[in-house]
């Protein structure tokens, strides 16, 4: 099994879909993994991810997927664990860890009415980041740390057998926590600067009765509305 990649065509005047499989990748240890889909943006000069309202739309138009969900990843200071240290994160909406069977081995993931709000101060922690900051303390929910100088509360901690560091999804190294993506006004604008419109890795999981061809075509719709704006 691999990695498959649907990618949505946002040229100048036409959308232009391309399948490309990731065949290069190591078996990915999800249940029904073959069925795993990344959507990203193909523009002239190269590749590139979806923006938040971009993934709004994929999401509107859906058929094809049982689910979808986005996320990114980047370096953080924390303190609360036995020591200060810096952490590699992953910010994910709620889908993020059903789709890819993902488990709590103590508490609970993240809920999607904490993502909605952009409020929430939950965070979750892998097993290996757990055995190693914290000893495999099996009273760590509810534990206060200190992530990048907000407060954040640890509400599980991932099983063992779960982890998240494929370099073709831009991440090179395994996650040791994970927190909710901030679903604030500035990430769901679709005007202002690029930046503001945060680009996001996007992966989905193709429904029983849906196929590459039927989910490409499904996408093309979307793309050909966006291609029009």
């Amino acid at each position: 099994t691999s990695l498959l990649t649907l990618a949505l065509g946002m040229g100048a005047t036409t959308a232009i879909f391309s399948l490309a499989d990731a065949a290069f990748l190591r078996p990915l240890p999800y249940p029904d993994s073959d069925r795993l889909v990344t959507l990203n943006d193909q523009f002239p000069n190269g590749w590139g991810s979806p923006t938040i309202p971009e993934f709004l739309d994929f999401q509107q138009a859906n058929e094809s997927f049982d689910r979808m969900a986005f996320f990114d990843s980047r370096d953080y200071q924390i303190t609360g664990s036995d020591d200060p240290e810096r952490v590699f994160a992953a910010r994910v909406t709620a889908p993020f860890f059903p789709l890819l069977g993902a488990t709590p081995a103590l508490g609970r993931v993240f809920e999607e009415a904490e993502i909605a709000n952009g409020t929430s101060d939950a965070v979750v922690l892998s097993h290996a980041f757990w055995q190693r900051a914290f000893g495999s303390d099996p009273n760590v929910l509810g534990r206060r740390l200190d992530v990048n100088g907000v407060p954040a509360t640890v509400v599980g901690v991932l099983g063992r057998s779960f982890s998240f560091d494929y370099a073709a999804l831009q991440f090179g190294e395994p996650v040791d926590i994970y927190i909710p993506y901030p679903m604030t006004p500035t990430y769901l604008s679709r005007s202002g600067p690029d930046s503001a419109r945060r680009r996001v890795s996007v992966v989905a999981r193709l429904s029983p009765a849906s196929t590459i061809e039927s989910a490409r075509a499904n996408m093309q719709v979307v793309a050909d509305r966006l291609t029009r704006v």
